[in-house]
């Protein structure tokens, strides 16, 4: 089912009354012009859609001031409509590729709430009703109000990446059901008349947790229907916007369901890719991926799945056993069996080396032509494991510091000037201490943690494979002693210490420094493409104090 007419170029909308400032207006045309000093990003429109005559004649004169949205004004990529009719504003929000709310106060957000019926996502300040109608990184995001720069590196990411509008529309439609007046006179009938605090005990008050509920509840017909057999009981188990659910059969049987859908990567909403390597596209490049491992004997068996659908329904395994989980264990043995799983075929030993000579290419003249031959080399290796979809793919640490580093040069993003200093002498010590480290990449699981590790008849099986990819250096060792904290607990000193005591191998050593690097930054990136100001101020702060940690470890010298 497609909701939106229009895809390029991206059209980026405002509804409100112009003169009225707790609207936000002036943020909103502050954002607008610092896209226009950001590289590598699409031509779009700005749309303003509200007011009288005179608010009208006002938005056509605030490009008078400024050279850059002056020339949105002549290239007719400013539009100022005025007031619309009810019955054509669906028009403009299906056409629309992200309505925009920069207001400093809302009670509700009801233009948040027909934008979203109309499958399209809403970015919007996180002031009143907004934090309880936009669903954060499902139906759309939100952000500090007054912040243009937020703003600005938010718009950057729907611009970068379509599916971004594709994937969070869809959720925006069928979330903004939840809000149809039936439900809602029916809730409040139940409350004031009946004194029934039903809707208040029995739906969780948290946006997001809501939302996997919507999700799982309208599964589970289709769960029942694959298992042969009735679904009496679910619990969510997820650990973010790719739903997981516990489900336990009228047989007493419990199974885990995935139910997937195609997030845009965050690769995707923060760098320059070629449209054509970003991805997943279908579902059908995410139920490839279960079924490809299913049997290796590395993950819980995959017992029903649908490529139409994108559920995916596994074996129920218990966690392991706390005592089990040291690195060592993990080290000699899943780590050593996903590497040697992933080097089985005459294929994929044809694609590794592929990969191995595209990165000799680049440590001997880095350059954007072999940093995209990495990318291409890269992006087949994973193929197999996406039904034959080339994606964009990570492979090599300093491979990525490079390619962060050209573009805090190019300015991709709006970053403060003292930030973006600090970042490129990190990035460029850490680039010059050594040359490329060229090693064949190995398969890794990609997220490997304690909580991904189960039991299957007494031996070690990691769950959650979203992220498996082949990778030059101890990824998986990275991700290990990061475990389950939020990314704005990190520390990078306790963390480097860590690696240095389990890594024993001076170049692996110096190869997980960099994942860790890297993993710390496009953290730091995402946060930013997202409006997590907290998130990103606490990362922003572990970075700036890189220097004691990269002395001490020899990192730099």
């Amino acid at each position: 089912m497609s909701l939106a007419y229009a895809r390029f170029p991206p059209i980026i909308t405002f509804v409100g009354r112009p003169l009225a400032s707790r609207k936000g207006l002036a943020t909103f045309v502050d954002a607008i012009a610092v896209l226009g000093t950001l590289d590598l990003l699409p031509r779009f429109q700005v749309w303003l859609i509200g007011g009288n005559a005179q608010e009208q004649n006002f938005l056509q004169t605030i490009p008078l001031g400024h050279s850059l949205l002056q020339g949105l004004v002549s290239n007719s990529r400013w539009m100022a409509w005025g007031a619309i009719e009810n019955t054509s504003l669906p028009e403009f929000y299906s056409r629309s590729t992200v309505v925009v709310i920069p207001s400093t106060f809302e009670q509700f957000g009801l233009v948040a709430l027909e934008a979203m019926a109309c499958g399209c996502p809403v970015l919007a300040s996180d002031v009143g009703g907004m934090r309880d109608t936009v669903v954060p990184g499902v139906t759309g995001e939100v952000f500090v109000p007054d912040d243009a720069e937020a703003l600005a590196n938010m718009l950057a990411g729907y611009l970068r990446n379509p599916r971004r509008r594709e994937y969070q529309g869809r959720n925006a439609y069928l979330w903004a059901r939840r809000f149809s007046t039936d439900k809602v006179y029916s809730a409040y009938y139940e409350v004031i008349c009946n004194g029934s605090d039903h809707c208040l005990t029995q739906h969780p008050r948290s946006p997001e947790t809501e939302w996997r509920r919507h999700v799982i509840e309208s599964s589970l017909p289709e769960c029942a229907e694959m298992l042969k057999q009735n679904i009496v009981e679910w619990e969510d188990c997820s650990g973010n916007s790719q739903v997981s659910v516990r489900l336990t059969t009228e047989k007493g049987e419990q199974y885990h369901g995935k139910l997937l859908r195609p997030r845009p990567s965050t690769h995707s909403l923060i760098l320059p890719i070629p449209t054509e390597l970003q991805g997943p596209a279908s579902v059908a490049e995410l139920v490839a991926k279960f079924e490809y491992f299913s049997q290796s004997g590395l993950t819980p068996p995959v017992h029903v799945s649908s490529m139409k659908s994108g559920i995916v329904i596994t074996e129920w395994l218990p966690r392991a056993e706390e005592n089990e989980m040291l690195w060592t264990v993990v080290q000699d043995d899943l780590v050593l069996r996903f590497a040697e799983w992933g080097n089985r075929e005459p294929e994929i030993k044809g694609l590794i080396a592929d990969c191995t000579a595209a990165l000799l290419d680049f440590a001997a003249a880095t350059n954007a032509d072999t940093l995209a031959a990495v990318d291409q080399a890269a992006a087949r290796l994973h193929a197999p494991m996406l039904g034959g979809a080339v994606r964009f793919h990570r492979i090599h640490p300093q491979v990525e510091l490079y390619r962060i580093f050209t573009c805090l040069e190019r300015s991709v993003w709006s970053i403060s000037a003292p930030h973006r200093s600090r970042l490129q002498i990190i990035l460029g010590l850490l680039l010059q201490v050594r040359p490329v480290m060229v090693k064949p990449p190995c398969l890794q699981h990609g997220s490997l943690k304690p909580v991904h590790v189960l039991k299957k008849n007494g031996q070690n099986v990691a769950c959650d494979l979203d992220n498996a990819i082949y990778a030059v250096g101890p990824l998986d060792a990275v991700h290990w002693h990061i475990t389950d904290r939020r990314m704005e607990e990190i520390d990078l000193r306790d963390i480097l210490d860590a690696l240095d005591r389990h890594t024993p191998d001076r170049a692996d050593f110096f190869l997980a420094a960099n994942w860790l690097f890297v993993y710390l930054i496009h953290g730091l990136l995402d946060a930013m493409v997202k409006g997590r100001k907290t998130v990103y101020n606490a990362l922003i702060s572990a970075l700036m104090s890189a220097y004691e940690g990269m002395f001490r470890h020899n990192l730099i010298q």
